[in-house]
């Protein structure tokens, strides 16, 4: 600021003067990225972290958190959805066939002087595995013999699915070899 000059006169009639300057000091908040990893198909969220620049002007929770672009809500094909609520909380949301790590959205608040600050969001979507356990049986010709392999889910949040029945690998439900049964 370039400031203003003051003056006051005393009882005598003695006109005096000063100058009066502010400095102001620039108030700059910060932000801290998010990350999340969760397992294929399920929704994970992230929360990057902003802080004051100064304690006296806190970040503005009365003005929502955007994306950059000034949107709430990103799809991106392939990937999945990414939302963000007011607080600055992204809520990811991957299409069911993707694994690996997605790509960074960038969350954008403000403080009570109204200055923008971001931090980026990156979620990372880990496969998920179920296994199966080989299972033998033995018994002489002409018997009949029966075998249940073992499933077991990849992750708890993934579980198997029992409305969907087990097949042979061309989908069928019956195998006869020939020579064999």
């Amino acid at each position: 600021a370039t400031g203003v000059t003051v003056k006051r006169v005393d009882k005598n009639g003695t006109a005096i003067t000063a100058k009066y300057t502010p400095t102001v000091t620039p108030v700059t908040p910060t932000g801290e990225p998010a990350e999340s990893i969760g397992p294929k198909g399920q929704e994970q969220t992230g929360k990057p972290t902003f802080t004051p620049g100064n304690p006296e002007v806190p970040m503005n929770d009365e003005v929502p958190a955007t994306f950059e672009d000034g949107s709430t809500t990103k799809k991106v094909d392939g990937v999945g959805t990414y939302t963000v609520a007011k607080d600055g909380t992204v809520t990811f949301k991957p299409v069911p066939s993707f694994v690996g790590e997605a790509p960074s959205v960038t969350v954008v608040r403000e403080d009570m002087n109204g200055t923008k600050v971001s931090a980026k969001y990156t979620p990372t979507v880990t496969p998920v595995r179920p296994t199966g356990e080989e299972v033998t049986s033995e018994d002489i010709q002409g018997k009949t013999q029966t075998g249940k392999p073992t499933f077991t889910e990849g992750d708890p949040v993934v579980p198997m699915d029992d409305s969907v029945p087990a097949t042979f690998e061309d989908g069928s439900t019956t195998k006869t070899v020939d020579g064999v049964g």
